[in-house]
């Protein structure tokens, strides 16, 4: 049975967190990332280390913004022992949008990634799994360049549009797949939108969002919205996209933006990364993480959490520290 997860957190007694670990649960298992983006049971496994060694509230796989654009017949490369990246150009003319086929789920990684779901949702965990895909405006970035389509989307918005199209029907028919096989949401990665003004992440991102939300979201499956890039003078168009949960970076006031939305919509992040996690210090974690729980105290939609997956050379003892900070924030609540 699936878990509604507006239910779990905001009706929880005690301050759940959201931590994206598979290239945690890499290290835990000493395989190298090109492997477990590549091997279906090393990450299953990467993914289950990680669970059985922090107890996370919940279980989620890779957060991978290659797959679709590798799909659509980008190139993919792994550079050193990192995620894997797009290289290139799939499109670098406006005429090629007409033409590029919109393609099957199932084909290149895809399948990769459906098995993993379908692994981890049979082993029937009893926390909520969150599974991942790109969201529209980010995956037309990146198959006709990052910097080239926010030029397009000013100098020839009606050719954009047709890209973005076209991806949106690709990522709807994946995340349809991906209910299907039971997972509880999707984690729905938007950042490049977050390089736009708020007006025309309105047009060119929210509106899609919208459509994908009306279609699939349900009390059963949630389409958590992220994107680490935005800012508070977007978060007006994403409200207006439905997206129950919202999940930023450190761009994002959190106390500020939990003033705006209301009690039945979760707010989600914003621990950096890279300058808190990995860079930080042991004594930065229990500060940034006790002051943002001190600080959103007083809004139960709020789910603490870093604003982007962590890196796998992260030291374990500052997760646990994390852990830590957090346990004692809900044993004094209590």
């Amino acid at each position: 049975m699936n878990i509604n997860l507006l239910d779990y957190v905001i009706k929880s007694k005690q301050r759940k967190s959201l931590v994206f670990g598979t290239n945690v649960g890499a290290a835990l298992i000493r395989k190298s990332l090109p492997v477990v983006y590549t091997d279906e049971n090393a990450q299953v496994d990467a993914i289950h280390a990680f669970c059985d060694f922090f107890k996370p509230d919940f279980m989620t796989t890779s957060m991978d913004l290659s797959i679709e654009a590798e799909c659509f017949g980008s190139q993919v490369k792994f550079l050193g022992d990192s995620a894997p990246v797009v290289t290139g150009r799939l499109i670098t003319d406006t005429n090629q949008i007409n033409h590029i086929p919109v393609p099957d789920i199932g084909e290149m990684r895809t399948k990769f990634c459906l098995n993993i779901l379908q692994k981890i949702v049979s082993a029937k965990p009893n926390i909520p799994v969150i599974a991942g895909t790109i969201g529209p405006f980010t995956l037309a970035g990146r198959l006709f360049g990052v910097s080239e389509f926010l030029e397009l989307v000013i100098l020839d918005p009606e050719s954009s549009i047709k890209l973005i199209e076209k991806c949106n029907s690709f990522i709807e028919n994946y995340i349809c797949v991906i209910k299907s096989l039971g997972a509880d949401g999707v984690l729905l990665a938007e950042p490049t939108a977050g390089l736009l003004s708020p007006k025309q992440l309105g047009k060119f991102s929210s509106d899609y969002i919208t459509e994908l939300v009306q279609k699939l979201d349900s009390p059963e499956f949630r389409i958590i919205y992220h994107n680490c890039a935005a800012a508070l003078p977007h978060l007006p168009q994403i409200i207006e996209s439905e997206v129950s949960i919202m999940h930023f970076g450190e761009p994002m006031d959190i106390p500020e933006s939990l003033s705006r939305v209301p009690l039945d919509r979760i707010i989600s992040g914003n621990l950096d990364p890279a300058k808190v996690f990995l860079l930080g210090s042991h004594a930065l974690i229990e500060s940034s993480t006790t002051e943002l729980l001190s600080r959103t105290a007083g809004y139960p939609n709020f789910l603490i959490s870093p604003g982007c997956d962590l890196p796998a050379d992260i030291a374990i003892d500052k997760l646990e520290l994390f852990d830590a900070v957090i346990g004692n924030f809900n044993n004094q609540s209590g």
